[in-house]
């Protein structure tokens, strides 16, 4: 698919959904005054109509609904549900605001259900569209290196009708390329133009000078380029335009936020902290004496991790395995069908209310609510050794959820992990935040995410 009919998809869906979204609330007028519109009720709606559609967009394009990439549908279909249900939220509050008391609380929930049904009704229709007949990406893998051949493998296994990997570039022989996938030494040159593609996907382990020309060979053709970083290339986002005498240069900026991110971090931590463990104490209460009454030991699971800088403290969860479960074994990582996990610890893990005791390390000030996952001193000895970048990752707080946390995968690798940590701490603003704490919710539902 061509990039302008691309965005001319995105504008349709978007205009659709504005559409759709305000529907909802008008049908659900009609259903609860059976057919008539009071004028006063009604009149509260057109009033807030205009500010609930640019929050309903703006929640939408949190959820990246507007993506230009496919997406599975088991991605769609919970970003839109929790983008519906928090703009139900956020027209209750904007009729607070604006003392619209005579808009019925009742159309609210109405709406609610009939914006849910009509999105995704709507929202499908578009995915067949943009996945089946709107044809498939045709994606070329540019790599040097056995990580390439693996995302080259990776994009093969999804669905036959988001990817056709035309080729695979490498310098080298690449056995896990897979026989369907074209390895050549040819000159990059020559391959570039005996396998055209809509995307180039360039993967480490090229030299510099062959990255650069490779990628302004492709977008001078009007090609997508998505680039897998390097660790030098991303401490080169935010980079200063700089000259030492007369030579252009650019100054790397520290790795880490900022003083004035630093504050407003922890006051956010310490305000989200303290609320959720007021709100979460009655489910807090209930999950406790389930674990106490399913199985024996502890209710709590206390576990070493290695904090910002380099310190260590003491994580709490509410205990999902056996107890004394690594007492034979040793540390081990832990994985979906892991055996040592009680019936009840296996539903606490699938809806991610263990880690509610973590709030206590937020406020507490040893984790954030947002940041890089912290790890196990055992592993992160090993990791430090195995993966580039893995200690600077701790430059900043661990957190309860992050970027790696909602954009990747139980199977996403610890040197990706590594990238999302690194582009975070590079990377860090206000929206940013906000957009991985919204996106954690959606990530909850989704099946295979990291959190």
């Amino acid at each position: 698919m061509s990039r302008r009919r691309k965005w001319l998809l995105i504008g349709l869906a978007g205009m659709g959904d504005v559409v759709l979204f305000n529907l909802g609330i008008i049908l659900a007028f009609y259903l609860r005054f059976l057919g008539h519109l009071p004028a006063d009720n009604f009149n509260a709606f057109e009033r807030l109509a205009p500010w609930g559609s640019i929050v309903f967009l703006l929640l939408f394009y949190v959820y990246n609904l507007y993506a230009s990439d496919p997406r599975l549908w088991d991605d769609v279909f919970p970003a839109v549900l929790v983008a519906v249900g928090l703009s139900f939220f956020a027209l209750m509050a904007l009729s607070f605001l604006v003392r619209s008391f005579a808009f019925p609380r009742s159309v609210f929930f109405l709406a609610a259900v009939l914006q849910g049904l009509l999105l995704l009704g709507w929202r499908y229709l578009i995915w067949l569209w943009e996945t089946r007949v709107g044809g498939r990406r045709r994606v070329a893998v540019v790599g040097g290196n056995e990580e390439a051949a693996a995302l080259a493998v990776k994009l093969e296994s999804y669905p036959p009708w988001f990817h056709q990997v035309v080729g695979f570039y490498a310098d080298f022989p690449v056995a896990e390329a897979g026989d369907n996938l074209i390895t050549m030494e040819a000159k990059w040159e020559r391959w570039l133009l005996e396998h055209p593609a809509e995307t180039y996907v360039i993967c480490p382990g090229i030299p510099p000078e062959i990255k650069m020309r490779i990628a302004v060979s492709a977008i001078a053709r009007g090609t997508a380029v998505y680039l897998v970083p390097e660790l030098y290339e991303i401490f080169l986002l935010g980079a200063k335009i700089a000259h030492v005498d007369d030579v252009p240069v650019l100054e790397l900026p520290e790795l880490g936020f900022s003083p004035a991110a630093t504050a407003w971090k922890r006051i956010t931590d310490v305000i989200f902290a303290g609320i959720g463990l007021v709100v979460a104490a009655p489910c807090m209460a209930i999950i406790a004496l389930l674990v106490w009454m399913t199985s024996p030991g502890p209710v709590l699971f206390r576990q070493e991790r290695v904090g910002m800088n380099g310190r260590p403290f003491v994580l709490y969860k509410f205990r999902t395995m056996r107890d004394g479960a690594e007492t034979v074994s040793g540390p081990v990582l832990a994985k979906r069908a892991d055996p040592r996990v009680t019936p009840l610890g296996r539903w606490l893990r699938c809806s991610h209310l263990d880690e509610l005791p973590q709030l206590y390390n937020v406020l507490h000030g040893d984790m954030s609510l947002v940041g890089p996952r912290p790890e196990r001193p055992h592993f992160f000895r090993e990791f430090a050794v195995q993966v580039p970048g893995y200690v600077q990752r701790l430059i900043v707080k661990g957190g309860i959820t992050g970027l790696a946390q909602v954009e990747g995968k139980y199977e996403t690798s610890p040197v990706d992990k590594v990238r999302y940590d690194l582009l975070y701490a590079k990377s860090f603003s206000v929206f940013m935040e906000v957009r991985i704490m919204l996106r954690t919710l959606s990530a909850l539902f989704r099946k295979g995410r990291a959190l």
